[in-house]
């Protein structure tokens, strides 16, 4: 009996089994049909459906969790301002954010420059140095003037460089010392 595991659409991360059942179906093309009667298109084989060799070999990819058909609301966005980001991102249809929000995380310093609209550094510092809380009165001034989407989606971009550069950096650094 043969492994296969779906590692893209609805049933990702799923594991079947396969015994060498065929259903030719005129005009569509074969199936395999796997232990638990679920089938897959024999197209799909190395784009949505992988053979594992080992079960030690699974792409680590959470289960699909479906829920009943009548318990399933239309698609609508809600902001969960109470629930923990974990919890926001497992009710994500993506797999690949519950892969991400379920890895195992690292603590990670990221030197972060960003990109803001600020008026000039002199006003500001002739006011701060005028009124008594100028400077608290510029600070409230900076915050409320930000957007805080654009200033997530540039330190995401950040976190993104700077994994892939200290990835390069241990990659030349281990070629460096075979050589």
């Amino acid at each position: 009996m043969k492994t296969f595991q779906w590692i893209k659409g609805d049933d990702a991360g799923k594991v079947v089994k396969w015994d060498g059942t065929i259903e030719e179906v005129p005009g569509v093309g074969n199936f395999l049909v796997f232990a638990d009667k679920s089938r897959a298109n024999e197209s799909l084989l190395n784009d949505f459906i992988l053979e594992i060799a080992n079960e030690n070999d699974l792409i680590l990819l959470p289960e699909p969790k479906p829920l009943p058909a009548e318990k399933n609301p239309p698609m609508q966005r809600v902001q969960l301002e109470s629930a923990p980001v974990a919890q926001q991102i497992e009710k994500s249809a993506s797999p690949m954010h519950r892969l991400l929000s379920e890895s195992k995380k690292t603590k990670t310093t990221v030197t972060i420059s960003l990109v803001a609209d600020m008026p000039p550094t002199d006003l500001m510092r002739v006011l701060a140095d005028s009124y008594e809380d100028g400077e608290q009165q510029i600070l409230e001034f900076i915050s409320s003037t930000l957007n805080v989407e654009e200033l997530k989606k540039q330190v995401a971009k950040q976190i993104w460089l700077t994994a892939f550069s200290s990835n390069q950096k241990r990659k030349r650094n281990t070629a460096h010392e075979t050589a």
